[in-house]
């Protein structure tokens, strides 16, 4: 029971953070500034694709390359 709580309260969080990043200045983010942003605040890529309703996989390139980018200097 705690479990399936646990992922309702997960759920309507995400739909908060969700509503957060589509107001003011982040909603002028593209998708891939929103990505990096999350991923800053230390979410996960499955918690990030359904925040903003994108792919596991586009989220996935994104911290790929952001990795790369702070590898390279």
């Amino acid at each position: 029971m705690v479990k399936k709580d646990t992922e309702i309260i997960s759920k309507k969080l995400d739909a908060i953070i969700a509503i957060l990043m589509n107001q003011t200045k982040i909603q002028e983010e593209n998708s891939k500034e929103k990505i990096i942003r999350l991923i800053k605040l230390g979410f996960e890529n499955s918690e990030i694709a359904d925040i903003l309703g994108t792919s596991y996989s586009a989220v996935g390139k994104e911290r790929s390359l952001l990795k790369k980018r702070v590898n390279n200097g």
